[in-house]
C-alpha cells in the first residue's frame, strides 16, 4: 500500500508540473517582444543589432556606464534574444517549474507534494502584481525568475542544514567549494 502511494505522489506531482509548464509555455508564446525586450536586441555601445556572442561584451561594457551593473542578467537578456523565440519560451516554462518544485521542496514535506506545488503556483499567480512582466517578459523574466532561482539555488545547502538534512558534505570538498565560490559571483 505504501509503494503505491508514493508511485501516486510522485505520477501526481509529475501532472501538477507538466499542467503549470504547458500553461506557462501557452503564456509565453502569446506573450509578444514588450518594451525592454526591444532595447536589449540592440548594442548599447553602438546601436547596432546584436548579431553574436562578441558582440554583447561591448554592449554590456556600455551598459555598465550608462544604465546599471546587472551585467549577466542583461548579457543573458541579450544572448536569448539572438536565438529563436521558441528557445526562450521552452527554458523559461521550465525554469518557472523549477521555482515550483523548489519552493515546494522547501516546505519540508514529505507526501502530498503535488498540492503544496499547486498551491505554489495558484499564491505565485494570484500574488505577484505584475505576473508577465516578471514571468513573461523576456527581460523581466531573466532579470527576475532567473534570478530567483538562481537565488534559491545559492542558498538551498543552507536551507537543506537549516531543516535538519545532511547537506553539508559540499563543505569538505575544495572542487565544490570553488564551484560554490563561483556561483556565488554569479548570483550576486
Amino acid at each position: 500500500m505504501k509503494k503505491n502511494r508514493w508511485r501516486w505522489e510522485h505520477v501526481a506531482s509529475g501532472l501538477v508540473l507538466c499542467g503549470v509548464f504547458l500553461l506557462i509555455l501557452l503564456c509565453n508564446i502569446m506573450t509578444l517582444y514588450l518594451v525592454d525586450d526591444y532595447a536589449y536586441m540592440y548594442s548599447f555601445a553602438d546601436r547596432t543589432r546584436i548579431d553574436n556572442v562578441l558582440d554583447i561584451i561591448p554592449s554590456m561594457i556600455a551598459h555598465a556606464r550608462t544604465m546599471n551593473g546587472r551585467l549577466i542578467a542583461h548579457g543573458l537578456v541579450q544572448l536569448t534574444l539572438m536565438m529563436p523565440r521558441w528557445v526562450f519560451d521552452l527554458v523559461n516554462s521550465g525554469v518557472f517549474c523549477l521555482l515550483i518544485k523548489m519552493l515546494s521542496n522547501i516546505s519540508g514535506q514529505k507526501k502530498d507534494t503535488w498540492f503544496i506545488q499547486l498551491g505554489v503556483f495558484c499564491a505565485i499567480w494570484l500574488y505577484v502584481p505584475a505576473f508577465g512582466q516578471v514571468f513573461l517578459w523576456q527581460d523581466g523574466a531573466v532579470n527576475y525568475l532567473w534570478a530567483v532561482v538562481g537565488g534559491i539555488l545559492f542558498l538551498y545547502p543552507f536551507i537543506r542544514r537549516f531543516m535538519n538534512e545532511n547537506a553539508a558534505g559540499w563543505r569538505e570538498k575544495p572542487l565544490l567549494k570553488l564551484g560554490f565560490l563561483l556561483f556565488s559571483f554569479v548570483i550576486g
